[in-house]
């Protein structure tokens, strides 16, 4: 996730909870470009989300 996110060179990568799920959370120009979570069943990856949506991430 990090290695992927990188490609739009982020000021700066965090970790945070957001909507209850582990999360990256990636900064460019002092703002959240980006969000991306991963659910976990059973210790498989079944889920993989990334937010772009500006109006979306304003509360991060």
């Amino acid at each position: 996730m990090v290695r992927t996110g990188r490609q739009w060179h982020p000021d700066r990568i965090d970790f945070a909870e957001v909507g209850g799920e582990l999360a990256l959370v990636f900064h460019r120009e002092s703002r959240v470009y980006s969000v991306d979570t991963v659910q976990i069943t059973d210790g498989l990856i079944t889920a993989y989300r990334r937010v772009l949506n500006p109006d979306k991430l304003v509360r991060v």
